[in-house]
């Protein structure tokens, strides 16, 4: 795959992670025959290697066989959809961690890999939030505290994820910043008992730096954000009021 990433005469190669593999200048320029070998190449790959059973999701490192098995999805995705469409859960379950862990799925370069994430969230919706929880837990243990899954947390979007990551947030695992982000989405998708939540822990805890994220998404989130809670505490303590509106 790699020499389909060059141009006749050129000594600079793609990275996995950097290829879009039906538009390589070697992917359009190969013959029919070649072009079958490679669609086959990609199946056999899916469904033939050991990597989504001996590497440990979610990683620090873009791993190799990762961005593969994301290439491979992709190139059937614009080859044989219907392929991906036959696949029974069990085939997206072993490649959940890799579009998770590849990256490209949580930007908007890439339209191909969206649609392949979005299949595999369809397909198998329990898996899918599993692995999004696992990863925004060891994305808040990290030295950024921040949620660069935010867009393929939406892309897989369902009822039952905003449950699972509402039951996440009264469990109060997640930094502050990242909760803030977590209840944005949950309000914005009208997740059952996320407002109501948010300001009762805001009651309680509007001094701290939970309640004011919490607070400060209410603000941005919520059609009335939330002032009945709100301003009898912007009264009672200025410095609150001065920090949550300046902010």
């Amino acid at each position: 795959i790699s020499e389909m990433s060059i141009d006749k005469g050129g000594t600079h190669y793609m990275t996995l992670h950097q290829m879009d593999v039906n538009k390589l200048q070697g992917w359009l320029q190969a013959p029919d025959e070649m072009k079958s070998r490679i669609v086959a190449a990609a199946k056999a790959y899916l469904t033939l290697t050991t990597f989504p059973a001996t590497n440990k999701f979610p990683s620090e490192q873009t791993m190799f066989g990762a961005s593969a098995g994301v290439n491979a999805l992709v190139l059937l995705w614009a080859t044989e959809p219907t392929y991906l469409e036959a696949q029974p859960p069990e085939f997206w379950i072993r490649w959940i961690p890799s579009l998770i862990g590849d990256g490209r799925a949580g930007n908007d370069k890439n339209p191909a890999v969206e649609s392949v994430f979005r299949m595999a969230a369809t397909a198998a919706p329990a898996v899918m939030n599993a692995e999004l929880l696992e990863q925004i837990r060891f994305e808040n243990s990290g030295q950024q505290k921040f949620l660069f899954c935010s867009e393929m947390v939406d892309r897989a979007w369902s009822e039952s994820l905003g449950i699972a990551l509402l039951g996440e947030l009264r469990g109060n695992i997640f930094v502050p910043s990242i909760q803030g982000t977590i209840l944005y989405k949950l309000i914005q998708h009208s997740v059952p008992g996320s407002k109501q939540w948010a300001e009762e822990t805001i009651r309680a805890e509007y001094q701290s730096d939970r309640g004011m994220a919490l607070a400060k998404t209410l603000v941005n989130a919520s059609d009335d954000a939330s002032w009945d809670v709100l301003w009898p505490l912007i009264q009672t303590d200025t410095r609150f009021g001065r920090d949550l509106l300046e902010g």
